[in-house]
């Protein structure tokens, strides 16, 4: 909601031509109530000083298309369920032996040396009550993982446990939260972010997101604009290939496929690339001459577009169109 309420505040002359000029807010989201419950939490915020706004919502539309591509994209699944080189760097993450001193570390503080232990020999196996035959852990590392998850969603489920804090906290040290996070960042970069330098499977599929926000803008200098704002709603799959095929900030490159991924040899970040709430808006304004300008703001921040292009002058991060479908090949 607080993102919406700032989006107004910071688009006030966008809001007030929206109102003048009765030109409407269309609401796409990709079909998961997740999505759903973070469109309306911003949408309540955006409008909840000015009605005039409210009543120019359109209802939220399914958009798996281009919302839910990863789901959607047969190649891509076939591509992470099977692929042995990703696989392996994968797995030089989670089956590495610094995750295995973590994991066992965090659970013997936990559970009885025997039960640990069984974990560790991989005598124990869990598998979803939804989906009997999908296997989600087989040894300690697997299950500190689950832990970790709920740890790192806590702080964003504080409704859900009223004033009462959750204090996931209180089963890792500092060390192996660093840890943890690192080898769940390496998946992420790995599976859907700029992943190996010698394949873009993981992120073109993202084209048919990008391709939408171009051809918004198109219909704005062709003078077909019905809307005066376009939100989209998904998920950190969504983000982390758009953001790789945009070579966006922390998302410019891959690595060798013999070369782990690690901090010191990639800019890509988790905590950047897609955080809580993480959210790309594109800015256009119409220029003195017939060009449009262009501005993008990364999770609110004013960031530049890929690093090799320029804006319209030094230090500016304003875009001419033209030249942004030039780059992009629009």
């Amino acid at each position: 909601m607080a993102i919406g309420q700032r989006a107004a505040q910071r688009n006030q002359s966008l809001i007030d031509q929206a109102t003048e000029n009765q030109r409407h807010i269309v609401v796409e989201y990709s079909g998961k109530d997740r999505a759903l419950a973070s469109a309306n939490a911003f949408t309540e915020g955006l409008t909840e000083n000015n009605q005039d706004l409210a009543d120019l919502l359109l209802a939220p539309k399914v958009n798996k298309a281009q919302l839910y591509f990863h789901k959607e994209n047969k190649e891509y699944n076939d591509y992470v369920d099977n692929d042995a080189a990703l696989r392996e760097a994968i797995d030089r993450l989670f089956d590495s032996e610094k995750s295995h001193q973590v994991a066992q570390a965090v659970l013997e503080r936990l559970y009885s040396p025997e039960f640990v232990q069984q974990l560790v020999n991989g005598e124990l196996k869990f598998y979803s009550t939804e989906e009997p035959d999908e296997l989600l852990a087989e040894n300690e590392v697997d299950v500190v993982i689950h832990l970790f998850n709920l740890y790192l969603i806590a702080p964003g489920m504080a409704q859900e446990v009223g004033q009462k804090p959750w204090h996931f906290e209180q089963f890792f040290t500092p060390e192996e939260t660093q840890w943890l996070s690192y080898v769940l960042d390496g998946e992420d970069f790995y599976e859907k972010g700029p992943s190996f330098n010698n394949t873009d499977i993981t992120y073109k599929m993202a084209s048919v997101l990008v391709d939408d926000f171009f051809n918004e803008i198109e219909k704005i200098k062709q003078g077909n604009e019905q809307a005066a704002l376009k939100v989209r709603f998904a998920h950190a799959e969504t983000i982390m290939p758009f953001s790789a095929n945009m070579q966006l900030k922390g998302s410019e490159e891959g690595v060798d496929p013999q070369t782990t991924f690690s901090y010191d040899n990639n800019d890509w970040h988790g905590k950047w690339v897609a955080p809580y709430s993480s959210n790309i808006q594109w800015d256009v304004y119409r220029g003195e001459a017939d060009d449009l300008l262009v501005k993008m703001l990364y999770n609110e921040k004013e960031i530049s577009f890929k690093s090799s292009y320029h804006p319209i002058e030094p230090d500016s991060y304003f875009y001419s169109f033209s030249e942004l479908k030039r780059c992009y090949n629009q």
